[in-house]
């Protein structure tokens, strides 16, 4: 492959985050979203693009993820740290759920991790 094909690739993979991007911001910006997601347009500068596909020339489905923090527990202090997957479909406008991580199982959210016990496999 040679300068120019590269070059072309880029370009052509920039003007398609720039899509996803402005997809994204329109998913947040929507006057539905909370019907539609259990998002808020104030979560939009925690959202993290991950990655898009592409069909005819255009941008059909965006994949991003953000850290939140679900519900507060009665413990002062600590809260729940979960790492959520989502799939934002823009032909259809939804929304949904693909992959959850609570951070929170391993011990107390920032602190560092706990030590693995050699005699067991990890989890």
């Amino acid at each position: 492959m040679g300068f120019l094909e590269r070059w072309r690739k880029s370009r052509r993979q920039r003007k398609f985050r720039r899509e996803a991007r402005r997809l994204l911001a329109s998913l947040f910006s929507r006057p539905d979203l909370s019907e539609i997601s259990s998002l808020r347009p104030d979560q939009y500068p925690r959202a993290v693009l991950l990655e898009w596909k592409v069909e005819e020339e255009a941008v059909v489905e965006i994949r991003f993820g953000m850290i939140r923090h679900p519900k507060p527990l009665r413990v002062p202090g600590v809260r729940h740290e979960v790492i959520e997957v989502y799939v934002y479909d823009a032909r259809a406008g939804t929304v949904a759920v693909v992959r959850s991580w609570n951070l929170t199982k391993r011990g107390r959210p920032g602190g560092a991790p706990k030590k693995a016990d050699p005699g067991k496999s990890p989890p």
